[in-house]
């Protein structure tokens, strides 16, 4: 066997190893409501958020964390993938506000069959816990527990690979 059919064996042999492994992570883009139950009724809070309106969680995670729609995504330092904000009318939190974001472990959301059970997120103005989250003052609201996901677009580097293992086996061809 010449040289050139070896290379084009591995190379064809590396291109299946990796099309068929059915255990490969993805990004994964989620999406979260949550209501404002007590707001700026009694007192004034600083995102100026009233009984009624909607805040929204959104982000993008690594999924390799989860089995079957179940377990904790962690959203710290050693995760920087892994990154989320939450829309609060005209302001805005970030993972790695987080008070733990550099020491790890925290920011976190636990699934339980793709469904949100816990969203562990604290800052100097805003807390959330389990279902609920407050400005550590007058306002408290409540995460629907109804995640919408999607699949971050991949590059498309399996066509690309693929074309250039075509281009490379017809140029040793017309070397032949």
């Amino acid at each position: 066997m010449s040289i050139n059919k070896k290379i084009i064996t591995v190379c064809t042999g590396l291109v299946l190893a990796v099309g068929l492994n059915s255990t490969q992570a993805a990004l994964m883009n989620f999406s979260v409501m949550g209501d404002i139950v007590i707001g700026q009724e009694l007192y004034s809070n600083i995102y100026n958020l009233s009984a009624g309106d909607t805040v929204t969680l959104t982000g993008t995670f690594d999924d390799t964390g989860l089995t079957s729609g179940t377990g904790t995504v962690y959203f710290d330092i050693n995760n920087p993938a892994n990154t989320f904000d939450i829309s609060l009318g005209a302001f805005t939190e970030s993972s790695f506000n987080d008070i733990s974001y550099a020491s790890g472990g925290l920011p976190a959301i636990t699934f339980n069959n793709y469904q949100l059970v816990d969203m562990d997120f604290l800052t100097q103005t805003f807390n959330s816990w389990g279902l609920g989250f407050d400005d550590q003052n007058s306002m408290y609201g409540e995460w629907r527990t109804d995640v919408q996901f999607s699949p971050v677009p991949a590059p498309a580097a399996l066509w690309l690979l693929v074309s250039g293992l075509i281009g490379l086996a017809g140029f040793l061809r017309k070397r032949e």
